[in-house]
């Protein structure tokens, strides 16, 4: 086989999840012969390492043998089915042909996991086991985030808040709503003070007195309708005719005495020139005073007259309706509070009760707090940007204890597994660790991901992984079926 020379970064791109191939840079015909130059203090871990990518590899053999599509790049694709040529022997039923012999031997395989049916392999991902991701269940600008990512923080602690200057008025609004539902139950439960009692019957004195005048112009409108339409009566013409015949001696005798002196200068300003001015004046107001009721009324005073009539008969409306209101309100002030009047006070207070609760608590869904201990792991939003209630604005998780999920295990894999099976798991990052655990949970519904049908499994880790484990880091798990 011809040598395969590559900086390490090209070996990264082809496969990162090999660890032999973490170098600087190197020359190697096989996998087998870069483990050849590490010395031999490091057999024992080379062994190892060979052993659990003879499981990886004999895995992903397994799945081209059953069908199972595997989406690779074709630069990938080439590179797997080379180190499946050096490292499997039995996987479809043909031997490998290509490996150095300068390669070491890798050690036999335990009897469980040299059959495929007795171990069941997958990758997921390392995860805590207590997680959450945080967001607001209300709207606002994000006043202030107290927490940065890898902060530690404790169950309880306040991780951030959204603006409050439009939810604490809404709280302050219901709390005077209720004060005042409360004042107005108190004064149902007290009936009238004596001072509202007087006040009540001096404004029904008052009604009173205006229902009284609006009926007496009431009847002085009427009566003069009636006259109008009735004419002058005899005596009215006499009186006139009397009134009109005294007018015109009084003008003759200011005529009189004013021609005596109408040679001299200045006549105008004299006693007798006002004198018969006013005597001129009052007889023709007697005159116009006999013409007008030897005439009649007109229409249009006719019209005036029953127009005046309605008027005062509305006002006599009016004045009966505020008399009756005035005196059923002094009734209730004497009659003392109802059970009715209370009742619906009551209610008021426990409506406006409830709307200063959903007030307060929408103002404390201003405020978003950590339900549980542990360390911030992303944030979302920053000071200042609009918060979408719903939207992801922390994650935090507890790395005390990790777990292992799967993201890629077939449904024909995960018919073998079932809750308490061990399992072997090993990550990119520590390629010398290999972890131990159990299956915890199977997901009891399908997910599909790049075209696969997977579930996830989840499998708890057993103490010691140490505090290099990292949470995201990619794992890979062997499920022990067989035992």
């Amino acid at each position: 086989m011809a040598a395969i020379s590559a900086p390490c970064s090209r070996w990264a791109k082809v496969s990162d999840r090999a660890p032999w191939m973490v170098c600087r840079s190197s020359t190697v015909s096989s996998p087998s012969e870069w483990f050849l130059g590490q010395g031999e203090e490091q057999s024992r871990m080379k062994n190892e390492m060979i052993r659990r990518m003879n499981m990886r590899f004999k895995h992903i053999a397994l799945r081209l043998c059953s069908g199972q599509a595997l989406r690779f790049h074709s630069g990938l694709a080439i590179f797997v089915i080379l180190v499946l040529i050096l490292f499997t022997s039995t996987a479809c039923g043909t031997p490998s042909t290509g490996a150095s012999d300068a390669s070491p031997t890798p050690p036999p395989l335990p009897a469980a996991q040299t059959a495929g049916t007795n171990v069941v392999s997958a990758e997921g991902e390392v995860v805590p086991v207590q997680q959450t991701t945080l967001s607001f269940e209300v709207t606002g600008r994000l006043a202030e985030r107290l927490v940065s990512e890898g902060d530690t923080i404790e169950a309880g602690q306040t991780v951030a808040r959204l603006d409050q200057t439009d939810w604490q008025q809404r709280v302050d609004e219901a709390q005077a709503a209720l004060e005042l539902a409360q004042a107005q139950l108190v004064q149902a439960k007290a009936g009238a003070r004596p001072e509202e009692t007087a006040a009540a019957q001096e404004a029904l004195a008052a009604a009173q007195a205006g229902t009284s005048t609006a009926k007496a112009n009431l009847a002085s409108a009427q009566a003069e309708l009636a006259r109008l339409e009735a004419g002058a009566k005899p005596e009215e013409l006499v009186v006139a005719q009397a009134a009109m015949d005294k007018a015109a001696v009084a003008l003759q005798l200011a005529q009189s005495e004013y021609d005596k002196i109408s040679w001299q200068s200045g006549i105008g300003a004299t006693q007798q020139a006002v004198t018969l001015r006013q005597a001129s004046d009052d007889y023709e107001s007697a005159k116009a005073n006999y013409e007008a009721l030897l005439r009649g009324a007109t229409a249009e005073e006719l019209d005036i007259a029953r127009a005046a009539v309605e008027a005062a008969r509305s006002q006599v409306d009016v004045a009966q309706a505020q008399a009756r209101q005035t005196e059923a309100q002094l009734d209730l002030l004497l009659a003392g509070p109802t059970a009715e009047a209370i009742a619906v006070a009551e209610a008021q207070v426990r409506q406006a009760q409830t709307a200063l609760q959903g007030a307060r608590i929408a103002l404390g869904k201003t405020v978003l707090v950590a339900p549980l201990a542990g360390t911030v792991g992303a944030v979302m939003v920053e000071e200042g940007e609009t918060v979408m209630a719903g939207t992801p604005v922390l994650v935090i998780g507890d790395l005390s204890a990790l777990q292992v999920k799967t993201d890629d295990l077939s449904e024909v894999d995960v018919i073998q597994v079932a809750v308490g099976q061990k399992v072997k798991v090993s990550v990119d990052a520590m390629p010398y660790l290999e972890l131990h655990g159990q299956v915890s949970e199977i997901a009891p519904m399908a997910e599909e991901r790049h075209g696969d049908i997977v579930y996830t499994v989840t499998i708890d880790l057993e103490e010691g992984f140490g505090a290099n484990l990292r949470w995201g880091m990619t794992a890979y798990v062997d499920i022990l079926v067989g035992e």
